[in-house]
């Protein structure tokens, strides 16, 4: 009888691991843009910074033009707060 009930504990086993063997890829793709979504919002100032230092030419044009208006919307401005405040602590 244990030997019944050993078999059956492998197949439920094999079968729920058969179920949940992985995330789809939908939602890890959501999670990444999410992920970068939020990166770019929390250090778009710094970003824009680091853009102004950048050789002048065309990428530090392209690159000046793409984070300046999300690095001067008031939204962008309070969220970079918290790091300014660790920086601060930090150095």
């Amino acid at each position: 009888m244990s030997m019944k009930m050993h078999e059956r504990r492998e197949d439920i086993d094999y079968d729920a691991a058969i179920k949940r063997r992985g995330t789809p890829l939908r939602k890890v793709h959501y999670a990444i843009a999410v992920f970068y979504a939020l990166a770019l919002l929390f250090n778009a100032q710094g970003l824009h910074q680091n853009a102004e230092l950048m050789r002048y030419g065309k990428l530090r044009s392209f690159c000046l033009r793409l984070i300046k208006p999300i690095a001067e919307s008031p939204a962008v401005s309070w969220m970079s707060e918290p790091r300014e405040k660790l920086e601060d602590i930090i150095y």
